[in-house]
């Protein structure tokens, strides 16, 4: 997921959550130099001056968590500006020459990660995560200000209780369609609460009605699986998960999607939606958002709208997985309690947060005012089923592994030969649990 696609991210929570929501955005705006003592607001920040008043620079590595450079400059440079006049904030995307294996080797990784929660296994493996309970002890830090969800997907990843980071905000997956494609069909549109066989259902409609379009992008195999909190690997084995109803469950799928009889050779995705407007629904995040906002200023209009996320039919679980954004301290950072206080204040400070809102994204503090906010700089969501966004349910998905990318690339790898080669289910998920659990053996091997 690129960077400008992740621009901008929501969390789906009932409204119920919403509407009750208490406002605890720890947003004290003291001069630091004043150097008031930590307090039972949970305000971090609130303290000695950083670095003691001097000059200092802390730059911040981002990696999947996208941000557009005026995002950046507003919601870091400016607002840290702000709150510590002797701190500049300085980005850092991973890239070519800047991953964090780079940066490691030259000794200049940054002293603050940005990524998301499925990406913190990666830090972690190459521990350059910092337990922040410490920080949080010191200063009376209250975490309750957050959502409950985000700290709970932040804390998959500790083995003795540790926390690594904290949500900077969440993200969200619906259901978006093409209106235009639906009108010309005369087919009603897709509605809240679907399941994945109705949108199926209605994508053969579709393709019987116009077959130069393509029906339905369900987005990646691996996406759909952590989307509902299906594990890639048993962690006390160690082995691949694949040779499960869940799994055998999601093959099916695609490969029906597949038999839709529509237009293979139109593109899927971004391209496909937003651009050449001839993909009828998109399963995807919250980053499509930003980017119709974006088209619609180049001119380019795209007819849409957004239903839940579909679910399993017959499933008891009506969840799909949370994804936070996270902001951590890297294990490299020469003042740790810097750097925390810079990542505390950044995700509770309530105008920061609002301001996030406002430009399509959901904050993860609980906060209903600023939460009331979402999307009110976005001229394309007028009209539009946003309260789709707040009606799926998100839980936590199992504890990540160290081997889970592995099986990600093995799970993907046979979905491409099982459609190139039309293998059946059964067949195909003999040849990914092989091909998965040779990986992980090789990766052990590797790090050995």
């Amino acid at each position: 997921m690129n960077r400008k696609q992740m621009n901008r991210i929501v969390c789906s929570l009932p409204l119920v959550a919403l509407a009750v929501s208490g406002c605890s955005g720890g947003s004290n705006q003291a001069n630091p130099s004043s150097a008031p003592t930590p307090s039972a607001s949970g305000d971090a920040s609130a303290a000695k001056p950083i670095a003691d008043g001097k000059a200092v620079t802390l730059k911040v590595f981002q990696m999947n968590a996208g941000i557009t450079d005026q995002e950046f400059q507003e919601n870091f440079v400016d607002a840290v500006k702000k709150k510590f006049p002797n701190v500049t904030m300085e980005l850092v995307r991973s890239g070519k020459g800047t991953t964090k294996e780079d940066l490691m080797t030259t000794g200049q990784f940054p002293e603050i990660i940005l990524t998301t929660s499925w990406d913190m296994v990666q830090f972690q493996d190459a521990s350059l995560l910092t337990d922040l309970n410490e920080y949080v002890r010191k200063s009376n830090f209250d975490l309750n200000q957050y959502e409950k969800n985000t700290i709970d997907s932040i804390k998959l990843y500790s083995d003795r209780g540790e926390l690594f980071a904290l949500p900077y905000s969440f993200n969200f997956e619906v259901l978006y369609y093409n209106k235009s494609i639906f009108d010309k069909s005369g087919i009603p549109y897709p509605k809240d609460g679907m399941t994945w066989e109705d949108v199926i259902a209605l994508g053969k409609k579709l393709t019987a009605a116009d077959p130069t379009i393509r029906a339905i992008d369900p987005n990646g195999l691996r996406w759909i699986a952590q989307s509902f909190l299906v594990p890639f690997v048993d962690p006390k084995t160690e082995k691949a998960a694949v040779s499960t109803d869940d799994w055998k469950y999601l093959f099916e799928m695609f490969k029906a999607i597949e038999d839709i009889p529509d237009d293979k050779k139109t593109k899927k995705g971004v391209a496909g939606f937003e651009k050449d407007q001839t993909l009828a629904m998109y399963a995807s995040s919250g980053g499509r958002i930003g980017e119709i906002e974006d088209l619609s200023k180049q001119g380019i209009n795209l007819n849409w709208d957004m239903v839940t996320f579909p679910l399993r039919q017959g499933h008891p679980s009506k969840e799909v997985a949370t994804q936070a954004h996270v902001l951590a301290v890297s294990s490299t950072a020469k003042s740790k309690d810097d750097a925390f206080r810079v990542i505390s204040y950044l995700t509770t400070d309530k105008e920061i947060q609002t301001r996030l809102a406002k430009g399509g994204a959901v904050p993860a503090i609980k906060d209903a005012e600023a939460r009331s906010q979402f999307g009110k700089d976005f001229k394309t969501l007028q009209g539009k089923n946003v309260q789709a966004i707040f009606k799926n349910v998100y839980g936590t998905m199992g504890k990540p592994t160290r081997y889970d990318d592995v099986v990600k690339t093995a799970v993907q790898s046979a979905l491409d030969k099982m459609i190139k080669e039309k293998l059946d289910v059964n067949t195909t998920i003999r040849f990914a649990q092989e091909t998965a659990d040779k990986a992980i053996e090789a990766e052990k091997a590797r790090k050995k």
